[in-house]
C-alpha cells in the first residue's frame, strides 16, 4: 500500500498535538486584572492541577523586571516556591490540587493628556476591573461582557491584544461647611478678640509641635504604619513581605508595598532581597 504524502496541514496538525501534549496538565480556573487609579495593576490567577503534577507554568503579562509583589500559595494558603522566567512564571506545586498566583505590575498602563491607556497581550480569557468612576473612551475590540459593579467597570475579554483608553473622575476634597451662627447680639469687638485669640493659640500650638518634632527628630507615623512596624518588631525585627500581607488582609497589596517603601524612606525599616522573597527588617 502506498503511503500518502505528508502535507503542510498534516505537519501543522501533528505539531499542534505535540504542543498540546507538552503543556502542563494544570487548567486555568479564572484569571483577573484589577487596575488602580495610579496605573498599577494587580493580577491574580487560580489553577487546578493533577496530584501528579510537580509544577505549573503561567505566561507573564509584563517583562519580569516590571513584575513584583509575587505570591504563590496552595489551597491551604501556604506559600509555594516559584521561578520567574523572562516570559513566564513556574510554580512548584508539590502535589497541591489548586494554586493561586498573584503579582503587581506598572508596565501595562500609560498616561497622556489626562487619559490612561491599558494595553497588553492577553494569553487567555480574563476579567478586567477598571478604577472606580472610569469612563471608557476607546477599546479596540468588543469584550465578551461589560458590567458596572460598585461604580467600577468590569469586562471579560478573550485571548489576544487589547487596548483600552479611559479616564476617571477624581473626587476633590470638600471641607465641611462652617456652622451657621445661631446666636445674635455679638458685637464686633468681641468677635475680633475671639478671632485674634484663636489665631494666637493656633500659632503657639504650631510652634510647639514643630519644636517637639525637631527635638524628637522623628516624623509622626500613620496608624497603619505604626501597626506594621510593631508587627515586625514583635517577630524579632524582621518579616517577609508576604507575611505582612497575610497579617494585614485589610490593607491592599499595592498599598502595603507603598507603606513599606514609606517606612524605608523614613529610615524605619530596610528591605532586602533574600532568594525570591523580600525581607523587611526594622532599623
Amino acid at each position: 500500500m502506498k503511503t500518502p504524502p505528508i502535507t503542510t496541514a498534516t505537519l501543522s496538525f501533528m505539531l499542534l498535538i505535540m504542543i498540546s501534549n507538552a503543556v502542563s496538565a494544570a487548567s486555568l480556573q479564572r484569571a483577573g486584572l484589577e487596575v488602580f487609579a495610579d496605573g498599577e495593576a494587580h493580577f491574580e490567577a487560580v489553577l487546578s492541577l493533577e496530584e501528579t503534577e510537580a509544577s505549573a507554568n503561567l505566561p507573564l503579562l509584563a517583562p519580569k523586571e516590571h513584575v513584583y509583589n509575587i505570591l504563590a500559595v496552595d489551597n491551604a494558603g501556604s506559600p509555594l516556591d516559584y521561578e520567574l522566567g523572562d516570559k513566564n512564571i513556574t510554580v512548584y506545586a508539590l502535589g497541591a490540587g489548586t494554586i493561586t498566583i498573584e503579582y503587581d505590575t506598572d508596565y501595562l498602563t500609560t498616561k497622556e493628556s489626562g487619559v490612561w491607556t491599558l494595553s497588553f497581550e492577553a494569553p487567555f480569557e480574563m476579567d478586567i476591573i477598571l478604577p472606580e468612576k472610569s469612563t471608557i473612551i476607546y477599546i479596540n475590540a468588543a469584550p465578551s461582557s461589560l458590567t458596572v459593579e460598585d461604580g467600577a467597570i468590569r469586562l471579560k475579554i478573550s485571548p489576544g491584544f487589547w487596548e483600552i483608553s479611559y479616564d476617571f473622575e477624581v473626587s476633590a476634597y470638600k471641607p465641611p461647611e462652617e456652622e451657621k451662627q445661631t446666636q445674635t447680639g455679638w458685637t464686633f469687638p468681641l468677635q475680633w478678640l475671639i478671632a485674634v485669640g484663636a489665631t494666637l493659640a493656633a500659632a503657639v500650638l504650631f510652634i510647639v509641635i514643630i519644636f517637639l518634632r525637631r527635638r524628637k527628630g522623628n516624623v509622626t507615623l500613620r496608624y497603619e504604619e505604626e501597626e506594621v512596624l510593631r508587627f515586625i518588631k514583635n517577630r524579632g525585627g524582621r518579616a517577609l513581605e508576604a507575611e505582612l500581607r497575610e497579617a494585614f488582609p485589610d490593607i491592599p497589596r499595592t498599598s502595603m508595598w507603598r507603606l513599606v517603601k514609606r517606612l524605608e524612606r523614613r529610615g524605619k525599616v530596610k528591605v532586602k532581597k533574600v532568594g525570591l522573597q523580600n525581607v523587611v527588617e526594622a532599623t
